[in-house]
């Protein structure tokens, strides 16, 4: 098997492990009597905290149940738990899910410094994680009461409708323009040749890509796709809690959470933020050794752009956590990148959970793990290095772990799902 090494070679092998990117089968991802749900309260949890939280609970436990078979189960992680030992003690299988094992949807309830970032990454390669973060028990009520009352009105009035979705991408820089012109441009043809039925698009690109837009469309889309700079600040600047992850726009001025409209109701609206930072900040960035600085952040943290997005309807957040990279979807092999992000938006738009849309990029996680696993065989097997390769896929594997979903995993736009979403295309996914 490991003959010479080619770089064709590698390509070959990297693209035949892209073939198993689609999520397991054997139930029906909208179907929580199928798929299941649990939440996971981390030690310590308020009693105030879990009675807010009850009115989502409890409708997650009816829908989880209604077929009469229990899929619903409330959890409990444990300081110095890691995710091998919390499924452990739960009795279900890490390797490969089995909804008679349990629940498919995880919601996380605590920060990442009560429940680190390392344990939902890899629960998140066998289940849908979301994540809960608030600073206020009311903020905790709010968003619960919000997704219930959503969801109550869609079922009875879930219909075919003209949504819609944009994208927003400044190019001014040589970071910004990789994202705009070999990243988003790319996906804007795609969608093109093989527009989603039913929505609607709205582009905001290069020198239009402004503040006073990013409002504009959180008040017009369903879903929105931001690639940009997120703002980095020094721990010991007094703002940096209050503005780390803001996104930047073409001018390099900072929409935050403190630009949003405190009245406006973003309505079930999905963003997805690419930019460094956008979700939440490590206390450590682990491409440190890399770059050979720490990311600025003193404590791991939920992002505050984020959570407002959440407080003011938002039913759902994918965001990155730390350092994004853009060097994945910017060399010789860039198609690869863009078809996870393809795929996930296209599962959003069809009316898939969030949860479900992010595994395409915890699968490529995984196949990436194995790439990188067959290029260090290869270097111990020949006697060249491959220290280039090595490095590209480390940035795309840490691209690919470090999108998280904030919010519950199984909300979803409220639009008709298309039958063919979840079959997987050669290279792609779904």
């Amino acid at each position: 098997m490991f003959g010479e090494w080619t770089p064709a070679f590698l390509s070959l092998e990297r693209e035949q492990l892209e073939l198993d990117r689609a999520p397991r089968g054997g139930f029906d991802p909208l179907d929580l009597a199928q798929a299941g749900w649990a939440i996971v309260f981390a030690a310590g949890t308020t009693k105030e905290v879990r009675q807010a939280l009850e009115p989502l609970v409890a409708w997650r436990r009816m829908q989880a149940t209604k077929a009469g078979v229990r899929r619903f189960a409330e959890f409990e992680y444990r300081p110095g738990d890691s995710s091998v030992s919390f499924v452990a003690e739960y009795r279900t299988d890490p390797d490969a899910f089995d909804p008679a094992d349990g629940a498919h949807y995880l919601l996380l309830v605590g920060s990442p410094e009560q429940i680190p970032f390392e344990v939902q990454y890899n629960l998140d390669i066998s289940y849908a994680v979301g994540r809960l973060d608030f600073e206020r028990v009311e903020d905790y009520a709010k968003y619960a009461q919000a997704v219930v009352a959503r969801e109550s009105s869609a079922v009875a009035h879930e219909s075919e409708r003209q949504g819609k979705w944009g994208v927003f991408a400044p190019s001014y820089d040589e970071v910004t323009k990789r994202i705009h012109d070999d990243l988003v441009v790319p996906l804007l043809r795609r969608f093109d040749r093989r527009p989603v039925r039913g929505w609607q698009r709205l582009e905001t690109l290069g020198e239009s890509a402004s503040v006073s837009r990013i409002s504009e469309a959180l008040k017009t889309a369903d879903f929105l796709l931001m690639g940009c700079h997120g703002w980095g600040l020094d721990p010991a600047d007094p703002q940096q809690r209050k503005f780390m992850g803001a996104l930047l726009d073409y001018d390099g001025q900072a929409f935050s959470a403190a630009d949003i409209d405190p009245e406006v109701d973003l309505g079930g609206l999905v963003p997805f933020l690419f930019a460094s930072s956008s979700g939440d900040s490590p206390q450590f960035d682990e491409s440190e050794e890399r770059v050979d600085k720490k990311l600025p952040a003193p404590n791991a943290v939920t992002a505050r752009l984020a959570q407002r997005l959440l407080l003011q309807g938002a039913g759902a957040v994918l965001a990155g956590v730390g350092r994004a990279w853009t060097e994945p979807y910017s060399d010789q092999r860039k198609r690869i990148q863009i078809d996870a992000f393809e795929d996930s938006i296209r599962r959003i738009l069809r009316g898939y959970p969030v949860g479900f849309a992010a595994e395409v990029f915890n699968h490529r996680y995984v196949s990436l793990v194995a790439s990188l696993a067959v290029l260090l065989e290869l270097e111990q097997r020949s006697d060249r290095r491959v220290d280039r390769d090595f490095a590209d896929l480390s940035c795309e594997l840490q691209d690919a772990r470090s999108f998280v979903v904030l919010g519950d995993p199984a909300v979803r736009l409220p639009v008709v799902v298309e039958a063919d979403a979840t079959k997987p295309r050669a290279g792609s996914g779904s």
